[in-house]
């Protein structure tokens, strides 16, 4: 299935399954704590509220089967202003203090999900210890250190890469760097569990079955809403309990051109590791958000839903590059370049040295958007951005999310994820298309997780990250 090619009104006519199951009985795991949900999630409602969506009202729930899409996509603007919202608690997203009402987000308190999967994790809500090349920079407390140079935490050191992979370099010459967040309860699960080390998860002994599974598995906490909400007696709000969320997260660095209005900003401490013909370096920078994964735990969904937002001016489709003018720019792409010198949607040349900025011989990546946004993206984003207009906010876009249309079919673990292929061109870029088993797919990717001791860990690859 192509998402791009269908009109989403024709969607349910593909499914060989219902949608979705009954409401189940809330049985909220212990690591989970009763939480206000944003329940408005079937009219697509572009209402900013800093409450988290619980779960997914479908068609099982009295919504209308053809808004079914829909539902999904409305449900994944709602976490991205949920989190997104300025993390005082008292500033309405869009109006900080910052370039176009920016503003440090709700989940930059998260825990970096490198640093729990350590034998001492610092405590919620603390930072890691601080690489010793970072600390003559005096930064104030709480600067993220940003490691990661590719989508995978190893992409440097490890000595094959999962299908063609590679750094992102910026117009600029920059590597693109990359940040791996975890929110409360799915820390609390690692840590109640001791899934931080490799004897706690060699120790551990699930208790749980998930519904598309025949024994007990490694579950994490999923988010669920308690009491239908019904076009009847639609409501904004509900008691529920949000489940376990994962983000990963793309930054550049912010060069003198960029618009600091046009992107969500942080100041980081950039850390690049020792190599054999250099020593470790940092650098205080201040970087700009342009890509963002979301993983949501849903518990009727047990192989989570994924969302995955961009920054607008990231890159160009594919389809549109003939017509594109001299005057446009973008963060990812150079208008009018030669592909013989700037070969599109292709891994830089070796060696990959973050150490050596800007690239060697002036190369920087030269990327395409493969799957092109439909109409109905267009007409959802339109409506979720107008809200946000004036704020950086409203130079983000929902490029897709991905669900399973057969979530508790055993046979098949995957559920049979909807739409089939998923890319974030800063994340997946070079695994854009429609390829079974080589273009990028967020659920048939993550269904090859493991933990350390090779055992299945719910769709993340967090855990093989232990350390001891």
């Amino acid at each position: 299935m192509k998402i791009h090619a269908l009109p989403l009104v024709g969607l349910l006519s593909l499914l060989a399954a219902p949608a979705v199951s009954a409401q189940p009985t809330p049985t909220p795991d212990p690591y989970s704590v009763p939480v206000t949900c944003n329940a408005n999630t079937r009219t697509a409602a572009a209402a900013l509220s800093p409450l988290m969506p619980c779960d997914v009202p479908t068609s099982a729930d009295g919504g209308v089967p053809a808004q079914i899409q829909q539902s999904f996509d409305t449900f994944s603007w709602q976490s991205f202003v949920a989190l997104n919202w300025p993390a005082d608690g008292k500033t309405t997203i869009g109006k900080g203090a910052g370039p176009g009402g920016d503003a440090p987000a709700l989940w930059q308190g998260w825990a970096d999900a490198l640093a729990v999967m350590t034998p001492t994790p610092p405590a919620w809500g603390q930072q890691a210890p601080v690489p010793q090349a970072c600390q003559a920079l005096k930064a104030d407390a709480g600067v993220p250190v940003l490691t990661m140079v590719g989508k995978t935490p190893d992409l440097l050191t490890a000595a094959t890469q999962p299908f063609d992979t590679g750094p992102l370099i910026d117009q600029q010459g920059h590597y693109v760097r990359y940040q791996i967040l975890i929110n409360k309860p799915m820390y609390d699960f690692i840590i109640g569990n001791k899934l931080n080390t490799k004897a706690g998860q060699a120790a551990y002994k699930p208790t749980q079955t998930p519904p598309n599974a025949t024994q007990p598995m490694m579950t994490f906490p999923g988010g669920l809403q308690i009491g239908p909400v019904t076009p009847a007696q639609p409501v904004a709000t509900a008691p529920g309990y949000e489940g376990a969320v994962m983000m990963k997260l793309a930054w550049k660095v912010m060069a003198p051109s960029d618009n600091p209005a046009a992107f969500h900003t942080m100041t980081a401490l950039v850390y690049t590791p020792a190599t054999a013909t250099a020593p470790e370096a940092c650098e205080k920078q201040v970087m700009g958000l342009v890509g963002m994964h979301i993983g949501n735990k849903v518990q009727r969904f047990p192989q989570w839903v994924w969302s995955t937002f961009e920054q607008v001016r990231n890159v160009p489709e594919a389809a549109s590059v003939a017509s594109l003018k001299a005057t446009d720019t973008f963060n990812f792409y150079k208008v009018g370049c030669d592909t013989s010198k700037c070969p599109v949607n292709t891994p830089p040349p070796r060696p990959w040295n973050p150490a050596v900025q800007p690239f060697p011989n002036g190369y920087t990546s030269q990327i395409t958007r493969v799957i092109a946004l439909v109409q109905a993206y267009r007409d959802m984003n339109a409506k979720w951005q107008a809200p946000l207009a004036g704020s950086v906010w409203a130079n983000y876009m929902l490029v897709g999310t991905q669900w399973p249309t057969q979530q508790d079919n055993k046979a098949t673990p995957t559920g049979k994820p909807f739409p089939q292929f998923l890319a974030n061109t800063t994340m997946e870029t070079y695994i854009q298309g429609t390829v079974p088993q080589s273009s990028s797919s967020c659920i048939a990717c993550h269904n090859n997780a493991v933990d350390t001791a090779g055992t299945p860990s719910d769709f993340t690859y967090i855990l093989e990250r232990a350390t001891q």
